[in-house]
């Protein structure tokens, strides 16, 4: 379909364009402006010289202005243009407008269904607020007759968050077939490779993200590895920081901000900003908070941007918050909605995770802002002024690549709720088609956390106890084959790894937060991952009074379960060498065996002196310290 904005310039317009390009090139933007608006006051009814006006606008970072000029077009002149329609559509997508940027973004594909960018960015929105279905079906629709690196690539991504981690490869592959060094496709097939355990090519890409991302790190230049990646693929907390730095750098502060605290009331008002407030492990570890904040009279905000569930564990947030915020609009009145709350402390849970907030943490949204729970490395985000963390994870050596001031619990920066009451009778063995006659190793993480040399122990260890079974109930099919595959090599049978999340007869159900509580306690010992440890997951074993065995890394995401351990008064499940951890798990087999406590091995909890209770009135007077801070340095008028 042709677009009138798409025709070529007249000689005059043409001359403008270039000259005001000219212009601003020699920092003379307001000259340029001033070009523009002399020549549509000698030809006010210009719409093609309006359209171009808004495009310079746009390009020049005046998002403002360039919608102001664009909606003359669209309300004046009545002009109906798949080009127009799209830059209005990316004058709200900058000013974070997103709900007009997809009405507008729609208008343009319904006035030109192959207009690539449209397609693009609005597949990117709606991925955002979690409409993957709906991303998917336009970008769908539009390779199927036009071709384009950027689209396939974004529809790779795309794939990858549904879950379709051989879809989301083989376009990855496609993309680098035609790119052979486009350094995000790298990257993401790397993450692909990862959770799908495809470790052959895992390998070998991961080669050559950590000589581009050297490279980059030591010319200066962009960093395309996410701070998250880097985290699961090695230990390594200097160059960490130095990914977080670069990945941050198109961040800057325009918004002038009263760091002065306007909460005179002796209550305490906490913020906490996330997207997860649903069925996701961050919200089973904040719902204890939250319930003690409302205990001590703590007023707490939930600021919810993104799309969300009807779970129950959203609606006991909910419940138990003095007040939830939906973050929409445009950036500057999110901004502006978060301050007039007068929030003493905001919580970031989301750190460098996928769809965090840095840009509106970075403009400053309470005079105290926190990292917690939902990332282990450093932001880099000079606006993010502390992180809860403890001295088992933060140590001396790494405490310096951390942008944030630490603020240490003791004995563990993680909260854990022990007294959660678990049915132990709920499920049994048969249920889920385990044995009853063997050790039940229990891997409850994610695939993606689970290296080649990792699983090559687990079997090395299988070899040597024909006794034990490993149960995965975190998988997909394709981490699900991989792994088979290995275990032939090793000449095992099939039926030493049982793969299977809910009962036999269930298939299709949803465990919920009790039943999984239960379905863990059918475990005789849970095995936790190098590099990136279990979180969420090692406190959730926990509560189901399981033992977790873990290893001691180097840096913060290697050290979580030791912390854990620790606080609990079980180092003697913490190893500091992988031999070590290999042995530990035997040993902890053969002590099951001997005493006949298949089925019925509990933790020793016998030594903690873990109360959340204490716990919580340690983290709460930690925030409140820093409040009184913050006052006297910045008394009110």
């Amino acid at each position: 379909m042709s677009d009138i904005f798409t025709e070529h310039l007249t000689t005059r317009n043409n001359y403008i364009v270039k000259r005001a390009n000219e212009l601003r090139n020699e920092e003379f933007l307001q000259k340029s402006v001033n070009l523009f608006e002399v020549s549509l006051q000698k030809s006010p009814n210009d719409f093609r010289l309006y359209f171009e006006f808004s495009l310079f606008l746009y390009q020049s970072f005046m998002y403002k202005e360039s919608l102001q000029i664009a909606k003359i077009l669209d309300q004046q002149f009545k002009i109906e243009s798949s080009r127009l329609s799209h830059l209005i559509a990316d004058s709200y997508f900058k000013l974070g407008d997103v709900n007009e940027a997809i009405r507008w973004y729609e208008l343009s594909l319904k006035r030109d269904m192959y207009c690539e960018g449209a397609a693009i960015n609005l597949s990117a929105i709606l991925g955002m607020q979690g409409n993957i279905n709906r991303a998917i079906e336009i970008l769908s629709l539009f390779l199927k007759n036009s071709e384009s690196f950027d689209a396939s690539l974004n529809l790779a991504n795309l794939k990858y968050l549904s879950k379709d981690y051989i879809g989301a490869k083989d376009l990855y592959l496609k993309c680098l077939q035609q790119q052979p060094d486009h350094l995000i496709a790298q990257t993401n097939i790397g993450e692909c490779a990862r959770i799908t355990c495809d470790w052959g090519l895992l390998e070998d890409i991961e080669t050559q993200i950590s000589v581009s991302t050297a490279t980059a790190l030591a010319n200066g230049s962009r960093v395309y590895e996410s701070s998250l990646h880097h985290l699961f693929r090695c230990s390594k907390a200097k160059e960490n920081l130095q990914i977080a730095q670069s990945n941050l750098l198109e961040l800057k502060s325009n918004i002038v901000f009263d760091s002065t605290i306007k909460n005179n009331n002796r209550s305490l008002r906490v913020a906490y900003l996330s997207d997860d407030f649903g069925e996701h492990p961050v919200a089973y570890l904040l719902l204890p908070i939250l319930k003690l904040h409302k205990l001590s009279q703590t007023q707490t905000f939930l600021l919810q941007y993104g799309s969300t569930d009807n779970s129950n564990i959203r609606k006991a947030l909910y419940d138990n918050s003095s007040e939830v915020l939906e973050l929409r609009g445009s950036t500057e009145s999110i901004i502006k909605g978060v301050r007039d709350l007068h929030i003493d402390i905001l919580i970031d849970l989301k750190g460098l995770t996928i769809n965090h907030r840095q840009h509106w943490l970075q403009e400053r949204l309470a005079p105290i802002q926190v990292s917690f729970l939902g990332y282990t490395g450093t932001t880099a985000n000079p606006s993010i002024d502390y992180i809860i963390s403890d001295n088992m994870v933060l140590t001396k050596q790494n405490k310096n690549f951390y942008t944030e001031e630490p603020l240490f619990m003791d004995p563990c920066f993680m909260p854990m709720d022990l007294d959660e009451q678990v049915d132990y009778s709920h499920f049994v063995r048969s249920d889920f088609g385990l044995p009853s006659d063997r050790v039940v190793l229990l891997v409850s993480v994610k695939p993606s956390r689970v290296s080649k040399e990792l699983f090559q122990t687990w079997l090395e260890v299988l070899v040597l106890k024909d006794s034990a079974v490993i149960w995965f109930i975190n998988y997909n099919e394709a981490s699900k084959s991989e792994m088979m595959k290995v275990l032939s090599k090793y000449g095992l049978s099939e039926d030493r790894l049982i793969f299977q999340s809910k009962p036999s007869c269930d298939q299709e159900s949803y465990l919920n937060r009790k039943e999984h509580l239960a379905r863990l306690s059918l475990a005789d010992l849970v095995l936790d991952t190098w590099n990136y440890n279990g979180h969420s997951t090692t406190v959730d074993a926990i509560i189901a009074r399981r033992e977790v065995l873990t290893l001691k890394g180097e840096d913060w995401s290697s050290r979580v379960s030791a912390s854990i351990l620790n606080a609990l008064g079980n180092e003697n499940l913490v190893y500091k060498t992988k031999e070590g951890y290999k042995q530990g798990i035997i040993d902890r087999m053969n002590y099951i065996l001997a005493n006949h406590k298949i089925g019925d091995n509990q933790i020793d909890l016998s030594k903690s002196t873990y109360s959340l209770v204490d716990w919580f009135e340690s983290y709460e007077n930690l925030l409140k310290d820093q409040v009184l801070l913050k006052r006297k340095k910045t008394p009110n008028p």
